[in-house]
């Protein structure tokens, strides 16, 4: 799938370091963006000598550069509003710039050493000094991997290179000599439209499957993306079924590892979720919109928001996107929220359309899809990008940006609900279950109208003792099933995953240090509880039934 730019044209020719190009058209692998064009070259940077890169600013959005790991993370990069233009040119992509300059040329240095504490002006390095960590992709016998990003090409304009052509490469010797590194034939592969079949695949209604808890969370729930083996750790076990149990000691091991992965982008930082067919057919996201400034339109001059771009996007599990809306694509209504919808193609609702408010995006033909959104470049103003979050944070960082979501059993429930429905049914709160730290919070992100409400992805329990006693240990039971277990020396707190269903009972069980019990029991359905029975409570020498 191409993004919204002009059709993409063939060059005949091209360095012959710009070896291939990572789209939808092209190879799409690694977790792609699809408004994004992602150049890879392989040089060899002799001793002594540098990779210059020579080029004009494109009419896009982002441009950047960036260095690679052979176990694909990233080591160092620059932005275009980082890269200095030629005397007599200008750089488009700052605020406020003329983005038709006529005069836009630049130049790129790619250095075969260390990044130093004080770097060079337009330089990208091979080395972070990250210790323990191979992460140097240069020598005198190996060559560099470089990206070159381009993100959505001005409409009009050729969408691979935003209408100025490649970068052109060539070896700077130590005395100021270049090489030009030479021309080869275009091999760019012809489109086998293998994107959009995945894109149009899945099954439609009546297929439906069972809901075994193994498929992600329902409420989705968003984690910051840290590494590959995290990722893959969350995958597999952040689940309703083994999500209390299996997931936090997984998490707790693979969110050191090194960063990175998957060629990330040093200037995105990104949250995933899962959708999961087995929890309905049609997953619905609702959140309130960054700024971010438009360029789509060939706007003459450059504006600014709180991230320069955002996306969202569908994935298959084999790291290919099955589709993306970005900020340019996704309708907003008067108080800046949107709707994303997530289904198959057969099981799209009749009112996920722009003109109803809703963005689309197809699930592809597996029963999970993996959910991605970006943040860009954020304004340091802008406290609740996904930069700043961390992994058990994310909700409270992100805020209202956070994207809170409900599944629906059928397509035809979803269109019910009309033109600019609400992501969450509405619902009577109750509001000491807000109080109660029950982990219940609104699901409304600033939505005005009815009072609604969506329980949190949490429990948490306060454990309460008899004067002069501590609790030592507590162990929390859903529905007869002990999900976590503690031991302390003054335990305060417990908690746990929601689960998954509408309504369920939760017993906790504590000792306290003078080893008698106390059990504590609470009914909970939708957002509403009963109060807690308690029995075996000493308390100021007291006995409570």
């Amino acid at each position: 799938v191409l993004g919204p730019g002009a059709p993409a044209r063939a060059d005949a020719t091209r360095n012959c370091n710009w070896q291939f190009r990572l789209a939808g058209d092209q190879v799409n692998a690694a977790y792609p963006d699809e408004a994004a064009q992602y150049w890879v070259a392989r040089v060899f940077i002799p001793p002594g000598s540098h990779i210059e890169a020579a080029g004009r600013y494109p009419h896009a959005r982002y441009i950047s550069y960036i260095t690679y790991t052979g176990a694909s993370q990233a080591i160092d990069g620059i932005a275009d509003v980082q890269i200095a233009p030629d005397p007599g040119s200008t750089n488009p992509f700052l605020a406020g710039a003329n983005r038709e300059a006529g005069r836009r040329s630049y130049h790129v240095n790619v250095v075969n050493t260390a990044l130093p504490t004080r770097r060079e002006p337009n330089t990208v390095y091979t080395d972070n000094g990250a210790s323990g960590t191979d992460n140097k992709s240069s020598s005198s016998s190996q060559g560099t991997l470089l990206i070159y990003r381009v993100y959505e090409a001005d409409r009009g304009r050729d969408i691979p290179t935003g209408g100025v052509g490649l970068p052109t490469l060539s070896i700077v010797g130590a005395d100021g000599s270049r090489t030009a590194i030479p021309d080869c034939p275009d091999t760019s592969l012809p489109d086998a439209g293998v994107t959009p079949a995945l894109a149009a695949a899945g099954p439609g209604a009546g297929n439906d499957l069972p809901t075994t808890g193994l498929g992600g969370r329902n409420p989705p729930y968003w984690t910051r993306y840290t590494n590959a083996g995290n990722s893959v750790a969350t995958g597999t076990t952040d689940n309703n079924a083994t999500g209390d149990t299996f997931y936090p000691p997984l998490q707790g091991a693979t969110a050191p590892l090194p960063s990175g992965g998957f060629y990330e982008n040093v200037n995105n930082a990104y949250v995933y979720s899962f959708f999961t067919a087995g929890y309905g057919d049609v997953l619905l996201l609702r959140a309130r919109a960054p700024t971010t400034p438009r360029t789509l339109d060939a706007q003459p001059v450059m504006g600014t928001g709180q991230l320069r771009y955002y996306s969202f996007c569908t994935n298959a599990t084999a790291t290919q996107y099955i589709a993306c809306r970005n900020d340019d694509a996704i309708p907003l209504d008067a108080s800046g929220y949107f709707t994303v919808a997530i289904s198959t193609a057969a099981n799209r609702p009749a009112n996920a359309t722009e003109r109803c408010g809703v963005a689309w995006l197809p699930a592809g033909p597996t029963p999970q899809s993996i959910l991605i959104l970006r943040n860009m470049l954020p304004d340091s103003a802008f406290a609740q990008a996904v930069q700043n979050a961390k992994q058990g944070t994310e909700e409270k960082t992100l805020g209202p940006y956070y994207p809170r979501g409900t599944y629906y059993h059928r397509s035809t429930d979803v269109e019910r609900l009309g033109c600019h429905p609400p992501a969450i049914p509405a619902e009577t709160v109750d509001p000491g279950f807000f109080r109660s730290g029950a982990g219940g919070r609104s699901g409304t992100g600033g939505v005005k109208g009815p009072a609604v409400c969506r329980p949190g992805p949490r429990l948490t329990f306060h454990l309460h003792a008899g004067r002069g006693q501590r609790v030592v240990a507590a162990t929390v039971y859903v529905d007869g099933r002990a999900v976590r277990r503690l031991r302390g020396r003054s335990l305060r707190t417990v908690a746990v995953r929601r689960p998954a269903r509408r309504a369920f009972s939760v017993r906790v069980v504590t000792r306290l240090s003078n080893g008698s019990h106390v059990v504590s029991r609470r009914v909970f359905s939708g957002c509403s509880k009963t109060p807690p029975r308690n029995r075996g409570v000493r308390r100021w020498g007291r006995r409570r039934r």
